[in-house]
């Protein structure tokens, strides 16, 4: 589904609308073609309380979703910020460093910051990393983690540095993470049979006007494809337009001069 995500937010979500709508509205007239609407209208007691209870049901699930998936994403947001801000103080640490440590790591943080914004950044779009940006820390980490320090000054300094690498690779490594982690197959299972049944009882139904009850049938399907546009949008935090900007990076460049 990578795909989806290449898409303008406005474009994919009128295409899954109309999709979910025409298809709802399909079927009922179909359906309306075999079932009488007085034999409908027979049964509307008994379909009506089914009906609530599959609504019930589909939108608590839908509710739990959209609500895992927001907080997945501003959880990923939040992390983003923390990997930035470690960075940040590496910056702070490495200034009081010996020399050559101290320009080498500096200039080597702020490149690692900019390639977040050159190439990182894009290649999450794409659901991949930047390999630059992998081996760049790795290198930062063994750059701090072989200087032998020569006083109690700089072997805290280089302590401190090392808690704070910690900090960095772990906020990395998550979001990473978080760039391909996805819902899993059987949620998306459930929701889709939810949202077949819930629209489905619509049809057990019958209104004097037959358009009338088109209409109602496509104002629900119409929600629901808002909200499966919602879930998949916010499912991958750093794809499609939506995705987290960089913005802590450009941050941390001007606020250390490193753009």
């Amino acid at each position: 589904m990578d795909w989806v995500y290449t898409l303008p937010t406005w474009l994919f979500a009128l295409m899954v609308t109309s999709l979910i709508v025409l298809a709802s509205i399909a079927v009922q007239i179909v359906f309306r073609r075999f079932v009488s609407g007085n034999l409908l209208a027979q049964h509307s007691e008994l379909a009506g309380y089914i009906a609530a209870m599959v609504g019930v049901i589909f939108a608590v699930l839908l509710s739990f979703v959209v609500v895992l998936v927001w907080q997945q994403y501003d959880a990923a947001g939040t992390n983003a910020n923390h990997e930035a801000g470690a960075v940040a103080d590496l910056l702070h640490i490495t200034y009081e460093l010996p020399e050559p440590l101290r320009d080498d790591a500096q200039r080597d943080l702020l490149q690692y910051a900019r390639l977040m914004l050159s190439d990182e950044w894009p290649q999450m779009n794409a659901g991949h990393f930047s390999v630059k940006a992998e081996e760049l820390a790795h290198h930062i980490f063994f750059e701090i983690s072989d200087f032998i320090p020569r006083t109690s000054r700089a072997a805290n300094l280089q302590a401190s540095a090392l808690t704070r690498l910690n900090v960095f690779f772990d906020a990395r490594r998550e979001r990473l993470h978080d760039n391909i982690w996805s819902l899993p197959g059987i949620l998306w299972t459930s929701l889709i049979a939810g949202a077949a049944l819930t629209i489905g009882f619509t049809f057990f139904f019958s209104a004097a006007d037959f358009r009338v009850h088109l209409v109602m049938t496509a104002g629900l399907a119409i929600l629901i494809a808002v909200l499966f546009v919602l879930i998949i949008e916010l499912d991958f935090p750093f794809r499609g337009g939506n995705a987290i900007a960089p913005t802590m990076w450009s941050d941390v460049l001007q606020r250390y001069h490193g753009d």
